[in-house]
C-alpha cells in the first residue's frame, strides 16, 4: 500500500536509515507497518566464467553471485570487490560523493542500481499475490485565517488555521473543523448552536445537492448517503483541532489522504505545529509507528509544471499522503490545461464548481467576519470537488495499480524512464535474467537532430507527408513512415514491402 524511506542519526550521532513497508490482508482489511532500520539489498556479480569487458541488459541469473549488504553501502562494496576503493574513498573525501554512482556502471554488476523503495515492491510482489484492491481515502482541505497577515499571503505557520473539512470516503463522513476566531464570536455561536443540534444537516445535505446538480449526481459521486459532525475549538485550542484531524485519519486508517495542491496544506500544518511549539511528529504520525518522520518534499526544480512534479510526502503511518492535482497532471501530461486550480478543474471534469461567495464579497480574508455559514460551506465545497473529480477520473485506482504492476513508489510512478526500468527487472527476473543498470545516467544528451524526424502532434503537420487522394484532397495517413514508438497494433513500414501505410491518429 506505501513505502517511505528515511535517513536520520541516532543521538550518538551514529548515521542510519529505515525503511517502512504498508501492507492490506486483503482478507480481514487489517494494514501493518514493518520498519527495516539500515535495510539490505541484494544486487548481483558476474561469476568468474561469465565477465566481459561490456556492459549488458541482463544476464542469466545462474551466472551471477548474489551479494546482500546494507544499501547505504552498495557502492562501498561494489567499489571492492572491483578493485576500486581509493577512488570510492577520493570521492568521499572530496565530497563529491555523487560520483560514486558511476560504480554501478562496471560491466560485472547487475541490479544495483534500483531505489530501495522499488526494491522492497519487487520483493514483496515475488513473495505475495500484491494484487489491486478497493482503496479508502480521505479527501481534506483546510482554510487559514490571514486576515491579520503581515503580507498579502501568509509565511509558513503565520496565521491561525481557522477551519478543517475532511470526508472519510467509506464512512461517507465529513468531519468540519472550526475554530472559534475570538472576533467573530457572534456569528460562530449562532453557527456552533445550529450545527451541534444537528438543524444544520438537511440544509448542509440540500446545498451539496443542489451545487452538484441533483440526487442522481450525488450518487455517481457516491454522496447519496453523506453525513455532517462539527466540532468547535476555542483559539487556544488550535493545536488540539490540527491534531484531532490526524487522530481521525490514523484512526480510520484510509489507503490515500488527498489535498488539492497538498504543497500549501501539509507544509503549513507541520509550520503551523511548530509556531504553537509543538513538534510536527507527535502531531501527524502514527502513534505506533517506531520510527516518526514528518517532512514534504517540494520538487523545485519542476515547481510550475504540475505534470512533472515530483512532490512527495513522508508521515510516517498506515496512510499515503498524495497530491490530487500533481496525479492529475501527470496522469494527462500531453493535455495541458490553462489552470490547474480546483475549481477550472472540477468544472471541467464532473461539471462543479467551488462555492461561490463573490455576492458577499470578492475577497476570501472577510468571508468568515461577512457570513460563517457560507465560510464553513466554502470550505466543505472545496473537499466535495476533489471527491467529484475523483468519482469521475479514478485516478487513484489507476495510480495504486500501476505502482503495483510496475513497483514504483507512487512520486514515481507517472516517470517513464522510472517505472520502465522496474518493470524490466520485474519480467526479466520471472524469466530467470538479472536486469543490467542504468548505463546512460552519465552520458551526454544527444546534441544532433535527424531531419524528417517529427515529435509531436501529427495535426500539426502540413500536407507534404500526407497521402493525396485527389486534387487538393489529403488525408492522415503517410506512407514510408518509420515509427519508433510503435504503438499496440500498429502496422510499421516494412523496407520489403511497398505501400505499406500507417495512419497515427487511427492507432
Amino acid at each position: 500500500m506505501n513505502t517511505w524511506y528515511k535517513r536520520y542519526q541516532d543521538p550518538d550521532g551514529t548515521r542510519r536509515s529505515v525503511l517502512g513497508l504498508v501492507y492490506k490482508d486483503l482478507a480481514t482489511g487489517i494494514k501493518y507497518m514493518e520498519e527495516f532500520v539500515d535495510p539490505k539489498y541484494t544486487y548481483y556479480v558476474a561469476d568468474e566464467n561469465h565477465r566481459v569487458p561490456y556492459n549488458r541488459m541482463f544476464i542469466p541469473e545462474e551466472h551471477t553471485i548474489p551479494v546482500t549488504v546494507p544499501y547505504e553501502e552498495i557502492e562501498k562494496d561494489i567499489a571492492k570487490r572491483i578493485g576500486m576503493q581509493d577512488y570510492y574513498f577520493d570521492n568521499i573525501r572530496s565530497r563529491n560523493g555523487y560520483e560514486n554512482k558511476r560504480l554501478h556502471m562496471h560491466p560485472d554488476i547487475f541490479n544495483s542500481d534500483s531505489d530501495i523503495q522499488d526494491n522492497i515492491r519487487f520483493e514483496f510482489g515475488r513473495s505475495y499475490q500484491n494484487r489491486a484492491c478497493p482503496l479508502t481515502m480521505a479527501f481534506f482541505d483546510i482554510e487559514v485565517d490571514a486576515i491579520n497577515a503581515a503580507g498579502d499571503f501568509p509565511e509558513p505557520g503565520e496565521c491561525p488555521v481557522d477551519a478543517i473539512s475532511i470526508y472519510f470516503s467509506d464512512r461517507q463522513i465529513m468531519y468540519s473543523l472550526l475554530l472559534e476566531t475570538e472576533d467573530n464570536l457572534e456569528q460562530i455561536s449562532k453557527f456552533k448552536e445550529e450545527a451541534l443540534s444537528g438543524r444544520i444537516n438537511q440544509e448542509y445535505y440540500d446545498f451539496v445537492c443542489n451545487n452538484l446538480g441533483g440526487p442522481e449526481k450525488m450518487k455517481k459521486i457516491g454522496l447519496e448517503n453523506i453525513k455532517f459532525a462539527f466540532a468547535f475549538y476555542k483559539p487556544k485550542d488550535e493545536i488540539k483541532m490540527i491534531s484531532d484531524m490526524f487522530n481521525l485519519i490514523n484512526k480510520f486508517q484510509p489507503d490515500f489522504a488527498l489535498a488539492w495542491n497538498q504543497a500549501f496544506d501539509l507544509p503549513y500544518l507541520m509550520a503551523r505545529c511548530k509556531m504553537l511549539g509543538y513538534d510536527p511528529k507527535d502531531i501527524m504520525c502514527h502513534p505506533l509507528s517506531k520510527h516518526k518522520f514528518c517532512d514534504y518534499y517540494i520538487d523545485e526544480r519542476n515547481k510550475n509544471d504540475f505534470a512533472e512534479r515530483g512532490d512527495f510526502c513522508v508521515i510516517t503511518g498506515l496512510t499515503a499522503y498524495l497530491d490530487q492535482m500533481i496525479h492529475f497532471a501527470s496522469r494527462r501530461k500531453a493535455t495541458r490545461y490553462t489552470s490547474y486550480s480546483l475549481d477550472a478543474i472540477a468544472q471541467l471534469v464532473a461539471g462543479v464548481r467551488k462555492y461561490d461567495y463573490k455576492h458577499i464579497t470578492t475577497s476570501l480574508l472577510k468571508l468568515s467576519r461577512l457570513n460563517y455559514k457560507v465560510y464553513a460551506m466554502y470550505n466543505m465545497m472545496d473537499v466535495v470537488c476533489q471527491m467529484a473529480i475523483e468519482a469521475k477520473t479514478q485516478d487513484m485506482p489507476y495510480v495504486h495499480g500501476k505502482a503495483l504492476m510496475n513497483n514504483t513508489r507512487y512520486q514515481k510512478v507517472h516517470r517513464q524512464t522510472v517505472y520502465l526500468a522496474n518493470r524490466g527487472i520485474k519480467e526479466f527476473r520471472k524469466a530467470g535474467f538479472v536486469f543490467g543498470n542504468n548505463v546512460n545516467k552519465f552520458s551526454e544528451k544527444p546534441k544532433d537532430r535527424y531531419p524528417g524526424a517529427w515529435v509531436a502532434d501529427p495535426r500539426q503537420l502540413d500536407n507534404y507527408s500526407k497521402m493525396k487522394m485527389g486534387p487538393g484532397v489529403y488525408i492522415m495517413c503517410f506512407q514510408n513512415l518509420v515509427d519508433w514508438d510503435k504503438p499496440h497494433n500498429t502496422r510499421v513500414f516494412n523496407p520489403n514491402t511497398r505501400g505499406t501505410n500507417y495512419c497515427p491518429l487511427a492507432a
